[in-house]
């Protein structure tokens, strides 16, 4: 079975009903953790949201603003045109995926029953 391995990543999203709120910058946060743990580039294109460029250490390059649909219903379209790296990514995530998390929750697992067997022969 072939493995998939992305050289970038393209996110491409509707962020038209959040309005003029904190969530197409959250939106963008996001994405520059994902850039981040993945080591490679993206770049987001978002109708009325904020689309950007993020390189693999998570700056972000280039962006264009948040518009707000009710207050500008036909927005001046802008173009980003940028350069992309096409790394081959890497990342402890990329490796191990959600081993880590499964770890932690097998030993809350693993102290809860042994403080509730305690409690028992109390």
């Amino acid at each position: 079975m072939a493995r998939l391995e992305p050289n970038a990543f393209i996110n491409i999203t509707n962020d038209a009903w959040f309005g003029r709120t904190a969530e197409p910058h959250q939106h963008l946060a996001l994405a520059v953790f994902r850039s981040v743990e993945h080591r490679i580039e993206m770049v987001r294109a978002v109708n009325t949201g904020v689309s950007a460029h993020i390189d693999a250490a998570g700056r972000v390059r280039e962006q264009t603003e948040s518009v707000d649909p009710a207050e500008q219903p036909t927005p001046t379209p802008k173009t980003l045109l940028v350069d992309l790296a096409m790394l081959p990514g890497g990342g402890l995530y990329r490796h191990v995926g959600d081993l880590f998390g499964f770890a932690c929750l097998g030993a809350l697992v693993v102290v809860l029953v042994r403080s509730r067997g305690r409690r028992r022969r109390s």
